[in-house]
C-alpha cells in the first residue's frame, strides 16, 4: 500500500491491493508520511472504501473535522450491525459523521432545531430509535456535550435509510405519511393509541409496507374485492369519512391515488382500532 494523501498522523488515503482506493485509519499510520511512502500494514486499523460519487465529501470531512467524530460514527454503525444484524455501508460513515458534528456545533452555539416527528419515528423505528438514543451518550461521552432528545429521531432516520437503502427523502416522507394518516384519524374518530399495544404495532407496520408501495411506484394487485370493501364500510359510517380524508392527504401531499384495495387494508385497522374505542 502506497500513501496518496496524508489527512492526519492517523489517517491517509491509499490504493489498495485491489486497486481501489480507500481511507485507512490506525494510530501513526501516517506519521511523518508523505504520497508515495509505503505502509506498515500492521498499523492498519479500519479500512474505508468510498464510492467514487462521496470521495470528495468524504476527504473534505476528513479535512475539517476532528477525528472523534469519525469514531462516534463507526460506533454507531458497529452497534447497528451488531443490534439489527444487517450489513451497512461505510456511506453511513459519511452521513453520520456530518451530521453528529453540525449537531454538536449547533447545541455549542445555542442553536436547537425541534424535531416535529419524533414521536413517529420512535414508533415506526423503535429499534433504531434505541440505538440513536445509546448514540447521544457515546456523544457526550467523546465531545462533553449533551444532545437534545430529539437527535436521536435524526440519527434513527440515517440508521433507517443506510440499510434499507431507501433513499433519505423516502425514509422522511414515510415518516410523514405515517403522522399525517394517525392525525387524520386521530381527529375524526376521536381515538388515542395505546402505542404499546398489538394493533397498533400491526397498524405501524401495514402503514411501511404502504409507504413502501407509494414511494416505490408498485403497482397494486387487481383483485375484485368490492364486496367486501361494502361490507366493512357499512359496518360504521366513520369509516367512509376517514377513509376519504386519508385518500384526499396522500394524494394531494404524494401524488399518489390509494388503489381499493389499499383502501380496504386500511379500514380492516381500522374497524380493530375503532373496537378498541
Amino acid at each position: 500500500m502506497k500513501v496518496i494523501r496524508v489527512f492526519n498522523n492517523n489517517i491517509v488515503s491509499t490504493i489498495m491491493d485491489d486497486q481501489k482506493e480507500a481511507i485507512v485509519q490506525g494510530s501513526g499510520v501516517g506519521f511523518q508520511k508523505k504520497p508515495g511512502d509505503s505502509i506498515d500494514p500492521k498499523k492498519v486499523e479500519r479500512v474505508y472504501y468510498i464510492r467514487d460519487e462521496h470521495k470528495a465529501k468524504f476527504h473534505d470531512l476528513l479535512d475539517e473535522t476532528p477525528i472523534e467524530y469519525f469514531q462516534i460514527a463507526e460506533m454507531i454503525m458497529r452497534r447497528v450491525q451488531e443490534v439489527l444484524d444487517v450489513e451497512l455501508s461505510n456511506q453511513i460513515i459519511i452521513a453520520l459523521t456530518d451530521h453528529i458534528h453540525f449537531a454538536v456545533q449547533r447545541q455549542k452555539e445555542g442553536i436547537y432545531l425541534p424535531n416535529l416527528l419524533t414521536g413517529e419515528i420512535r414508533a415506526l423505528y423503535r429499534e433504531e430509535y434505541a440505538i440513536a438514543v445509546w448514540a447521544l451518550k457515546v456523544i457526550k461521552d467523546f465531545t462533553g456535550v449533551q444532545l437534545p432528545e430529539d437527535e436521536a429521531g435524526y440519527i434513527a432516520l440515517h440508521i433507517v435509510n443506510a440499510y434499507m437503502n431507501i433513499g433519505t427523502e423516502n425514509t422522511a416522507n414515510t415518516v410523514i405519511l405515517t403522522k399525517g394518516i394517525l392525525d387524520i384519524i386521530k381527529d375524526t374518530l376521536h381515538v388515542e393509541f395505546e402505542e404499546d399495544s398489538l394493533d397498533y404495532t400491526r397498524f405501524l407496520l401495514h402503514l411501511k409496507f404502504l409507504a413502501r408501495r407509494i414511494f416505490n411506484n408498485q403497482t397494486d394487485d387487481l383483485l375484485d374485492m368490492e364486496d367486501i370493501y361494502s361490507a366493512l364500510m357499512a359496518k360504521d359510517p366513520r369509516l367512509n369519512t376517514t377513509i376519504s380524508k386519508i385518500y384526499d392527504f396522500v394524494k394531494d401531499k404524494f401524488s399518489y391515488s390509494l388503489s381499493r384495495n389499499e383502501c380496504l387494508y386500511l379500514m380492516v385497522h381500522l374497524l380493530k382500532i375503532m373496537q378498541k374505542n
